[in-house]
Formats: structure tokens, C-alpha cells, sequence
């Protein structure tokens, strides 16, 4: 984990690796699947558009540490969001129908002010609730 690791605290260890559902992979496998069946007629730009599908994808990080929470995604232009356990409120909890047979849930952080962390399409999302409680409580 990059990101994570290179921007975290001496003292700070990461708890939890919230990783991606395996839906966020299926889209781009579709993708890559097309496109390498038409490669011979459209080698190029079928390289070319499989970067700009699988870059977004693969440079998503998204993990719990013992003093905050992390979600950042980019390569060349990297955005993050951030949220200390010491500010979190409360840590909700949104799963569709779909999202119940799938195993995946939205987790809402809200903190202090008007700052929200939401981590959409979370697999095993009540283990993923239960280790931000926990860091959040240890964190104390």
C-alpha cells in the first residue's frame, strides 16, 4: 500500500485494507475481453483505452490506520480524503437489496463539522464497521 504507508505517522500502523469489490474488477475484465478480441484490427487504441480503464481502478487505495481513515485514488492526478479517528461522529451503514446478495455496502464516516467519508461498494462491510469502531475506540 503506496500511498498509505508513505504518508502515515511513525507511530501509525494500518489496521484494516479495505480492498475493492470484485464488481469494480468486473468492468474492466469486460472491457479487456472486448477489446482483446477486436486487437487485431485496433491494437492501439484498444491499449490506449484499456490505461484509462484500468488505472482508475488499480490506483485506488482505501484503508483504516490507527489514527485515521484513508481513501485515495489517482495516479497522475492524485485526490485523497482523510478523516482522524478523533473526529468521527458516527459510522453508518447503507446496503440495496443488490448490495446484500453481492456482499457490498456504502460505509458512511461523518465527522466533526461538515466532513463526510463515504467508501462505496465495500466488501464484507460489517467487519469493515466493526474495525473503525474499534480503531476509533483504541485510538481514545
Amino acid at each position: 500500500m503506496g500511498y498509505v504507508t508513505r504518508s502515515s505517522a511513525d507511530d501509525e500502523t494500518v489496521v484494516r485494507n479495505i480492498p475493492l469489490h470484485w464488481l469494480h474488477y468486473a468492468g474492466g475484465l469486460f472491457w479487456t475481453v472486448l477489446l482483446v478480441a477486436a486487437a487485431p484490427f485496433t491494437l492501439g487504441i484498444s491499449l490506449v483505452f484499456l490505461l484509462f480503464v484500468w488505472i482508475p481502478i488499480l490506483t485506488i487505495e482505501r484503508a483504516v490506520t490507527t489514527h485515521r481513515i484513508v481513501f485515495k485514488k489517482g495516479f497522475f492526478n492524485i485526490s485523497s480524503d482523510e478523516m482522524q479517528l478523533a473526529a468521527v461522529e458516527t459510522v453508518e451503514f447503507e446496503q440495496s437489496f443488490l448490495g446484500q446478495i453481492l456482499g457490498y455496502a456504502t460505509i458512511k464516516v461523518t465527522g466533526r463539522g461538515v466532513s463526510n467519508l463515504d467508501l462505496k461498494m465495500v466488501p464484507d462491510p460489517y467487519d469493515v464497521k466493526k474495525a473503525i469502531e474499534r480503531a476509533e475506540r483504541d485510538d481514545d
